[in-house]
């Protein structure tokens, strides 16, 4: 591997991650992007080994931007309450016009920024805008990514519901939420969950 190449820990991708306006902004771009054909993202391919462990890859490019990724994904399973991750995501950026490799990343993060990102842009087109109460079934990195990406488009969010088969990892996301400013509480079924929320996000393994 050449030496120039620059290598992106999480630590790095969390000191350089761009705003959650931003961050939406730049889907929606993308969105743009290869709607009108300028930007293409292949269906994924995987490998699926057995009950819960596989290997993902996905690639897109984008000749305007001059980069082309590919996202290679470890998926394994973890028993409900672990604290270990069950998805290990990298993304290697290549320069488009020369196929040069620019740039080894962390995926997990970025993976996280991405998926609020959009989630965000869905709910700034469909979401009421006195929306009160957001459900999350799944408390991981994600959801705690959608937290602050659906707080910034609808600023009236203020409760959380949480589900997750592993009630110590909801009650930690809600813990985490109310250090920041939000009503939480957890539920023991994904139903309570979607009963009575304004938006709805589900961050679960598909």
């Amino acid at each position: 591997m050449s030496a120039d190449i620059l290598y992106l820990s999480a630590v790095d991708i969390i000191a350089a991650a761009p705003s959650e306006d931003a961050a939406r902004l730049s889907i929606l771009k993308a969105f743009a992007a290869m709607q009108n054909g300028r930007a293409t993202s292949p269906p994924k391919q995987m490998e699926e080994l057995s009950a819960g462990l596989s290997f993902q890859s996905r690639m897109a490019t984008w000749e305007e931007k001059g980069f082309a990724a590919i996202k290679w994904i470890g998926v394994v399973p973890v028993p409900p309450g672990s604290s270990q991750p069950g998805i290990h995501a990298t993304i290697i950026l290549n320069e488009y016009a020369t196929g040069r490799p620019l740039a080894v990343m962390e995926g997990n993060i970025l993976t996280g920024i991405r998926t609020a990102a959009m989630s965000a842009a869905a709910a700034q087109k469909l979401a009421r805008r006195d929306a009160k109460t957001l459900g999350l079934i799944g408390c991981g990195l994600q959801a705690r990514y959608h937290l602050k990406a659906l707080k910034a488009v609808i600023p009236t969010l203020e409760n959380v519901i949480a589900y997750r088969r592993s009630a110590q990892s909801a009650e930690a996301l809600v813990a985490e939420a109310r250090a920041t400013g939000w009503n939480g509480t957890t539920v023991l079924t994904p139903e309570a969950a979607v009963r009575d929320c304004d938006v709805l996000v589900t961050t679960v393994p598909a």
